[in-house]
This record gives C-alpha cells, structure tokens and sequence, in this order.
C-alpha cells in the first residue's frame, strides 16, 4: 500500500552517488564497498520512516527496475496462544527465486544492500525511551536502567531502522520485552531482505573453488598478462616471438 509522503525507491536509491556505492560492514556482502556518511544518514531517514513490508515491496520493485524478476515463496502458519485462540497468520519467507542475468542480478544486490544499512544509535535510544514509558517494566536502580538501554540499542541497531522500529514500536508488548523476544521479531523482520541478497548473489557470485568461480580467476589472469605485456600471447621483449604459454600458465594456475 501506497502511504501519503511515500517516496519511490527510485528517487532514494538512483542517484548517481548511491548507485555507485555500497555499504561496507556485516550488510557489505559480495559488493560491499564505503558509502559517504551523507548517504548513510539518508537512508536511514527513509528506513525510519517506513515499515518492513514497505521496504521488502520497494527492493522488489527496484530488482524489477533493473531487469530483475524475484519470485518470493511464503509458508503461512497458524499458531494459537496457551489456551488454543488462533493468532494472527505468520508469514516466512521459505526462499526467493532469481530470473535475471548476472549483471542485472549484480546491481540489484548493490540497490537492495542499501536498505540493510543498520539503523542509528541515537533513533534506536529514542524508539526504546518511548517504548519504556508505554509498557509496563520492572523498575531498577538509574545505572542498571541505563545499561538496559544502551545494551539494547546496540544489538538493535545492527538491523536496519525500519526492522528495529517495527519491532520495538509496531508491536503491542504487555510488558517490557527480553532482549530473547525482541531478537526473534527482527529476525523475522529481516529475513525476506536476507533472502533476496542471498538468492541474487548467488546469481552472480560463485562458490569458490566452483567451475564458475575457476573461469572467472582464469579470464582475470589473461587481462593481468595483458596489462603486463601487452599481448599474453606474445613473449615480453621479442613481439616477434608467440608465447601463448604465459597467458595460458597463469589462466591455469588460477584455475587449478
């Protein structure tokens, strides 16, 4: 659903110095690479804003922008409380199936990793101060209040903002939660984005030591020996003279 102020990923994550930039850290991944701390303060604003379903829908749609199709597969489950009342359906993800080429699937994960930039330290203390008042909590001495908060915001804030802000806020606790509790809703919370990296890396990432992985390592070998040489074909000094062998022992050497 389409919120009023809501604006399209497209205007968040396509401009030139997002586009070209990828966060580097536990989110990093395969293309992980440093983004300006300007960048960074700009999507966790968005994140924060925003929920998670909101935001897997717009990685999903990002993907599509750029040539990439991620079908996602959900099983539904129907628990039910201690004295057997059904609770809401809950919904996990199972997997995400790729259809794209692996230059495609290579810039979706770039545009999609953006959105794990883990949230703000200052906006998780303030979503946990505002929860401490809501609920209902054991009352401790200031020092131990004190350290609850910063531990919690520290573990919290190595989700995205819009995960922790769901979890701490968007969710009705009858008391104050363990750092158990809290975990497992931002597990939840996260994985669809997980899922998403995972199956697009593996699109274009390959397991070392792969066939995939063996070509790769060899074709950049050949373009080494070419920027040594030249020509990995010809022997460095005699142009005169075929050496296919150099190019060809380094591809494999790298292969092997």
């Amino acid at each position: 659903m389409k919120h009023a102020g809501f604006t399209p990923i497209g205007q968040i994550v396509q401009t030139e110095a997002l586009a070209n930039q990828r966060m580097a850290g536990r989110n990093a991944g395969p293309t992980g690479a440093d983004a300006s701390q300007a960048d960074i303060a700009r999507i966790r604003a968005f994140l924060a804003t925003r929920n998670p379903q909101e935001v897997d829908e717009a990685a999903v749609l990002r993907a599509s922008q750029l040539g990439v199709v991620l079908h996602m597969t959900w099983d539904h489950r129907f628990p039910r409380d201690e004295r057997g009342n059904p609770l809401p359906v809950k919904s996990v993800i199972k997997g995400v199936q790729v259809v794209g080429d692996a230059a495609a699937c290579r810039e979706a994960a770039k545009s999609i990793r953006l959105l794990q930039t883990e949230a703000g330290i200052r906006d998780v203390e303030g979503w946990l101060a505002e929860l401490s008042v809501i609920v209902a909590k054991r009352q401790d001495d200031e020092f131990t209040e004190a350290l609850r908060l910063e531990t919690y915001a520290g573990l919290l804030s190595r989700y995205p903002a819009d995960v922790v802000r769901a979890a701490v806020l968007g969710r009705t606790w009858p008391f104050w939660p363990s750092w158990h509790e809290l975990e497992a809703v931002c597990e939840q919370l996260a994985a669809p984005r997980r899922a998403m990296l995972r199956s697009l890396d593996a699109r274009w990432y390959p397991v070392p030591g792969s066939t995939e992985a063996k070509a790769i390592l060899a074709a950049r070998a050949m373009e080494i020996a070419s920027e040594i040489w030249g020509d990995p074909t010809r022997m460095p000094g005699d142009q005169d003279q075929p050496n296919y062998e150099i190019g060809q022992d380094l591809a494999n050497c790298a292969s092997s």
